[in-house]
């Protein structure tokens, strides 16, 4: 009677733990497939990254020659030059639009609230730069954060 009593126990642990190292082989090999799916997704490559990646897969695919090379990379830095421009002249644009929001939200606010505004405005920015330092979640070159929402009373 006892030999069998502990035949059945061993019999039941041995199940359990059968059962749990297949639980997690199966849970191990899900989280790599999952995962090497797509290995672009995990991470953004920079800007210079981005080109050296473009620039060869060209070469390679296109079958360019050095004087071609030459060219993409002239047309790259180009296209850079404008890309720099165009974004210096939106954020000059974003701060110009920023600074008359402030100036309108100011213009309506009693003596008293413009301190609060301005205590407001200043708590926003700093947090804007804790977000800054963090990174965005999609990683560095997401979209900037818009201007406070007016105040509501």
């Amino acid at each position: 009677m006892l030999k069998t009593k502990t035949s059945a126990v061993l019999s039941l642990a041995l199940v359990f733990v059968s059962g749990g190292l297949v639980g997690v082989l199966a849970h191990r090999a899900y989280i790599v497939r999952a995962a090497s799916v797509n290995p672009e997704s995990n991470h953004k490559l920079s800007s210079a990254d981005w080109r050296k990646h473009v620039l060869a897969e060209m070469r390679t695919k296109l079958k360019l020659g050095d004087g071609q090379t030459q060219q993409l990379n002239g047309i790259f830095d180009e296209m850079d030059a404008q890309v720099r421009d165009l974004r210096a002249k939106r954020d000059s644009q974003n701060q110009a639009l920023q600074n008359d929001l402030v100036v309108k939200i100011n213009g309506m606010l009693r003596p008293d609230q413009r301190e609060l505004y301005k205590q407001y405005r200043e708590e926003r920015e700093k947090e804007r730069q804790r977000r800054k330092m963090q990174g965005p979640p999609g990683g560095p070159g997401g979209p900037p954060p818009g201007p406070p929402p007016p105040e509501t009373k």
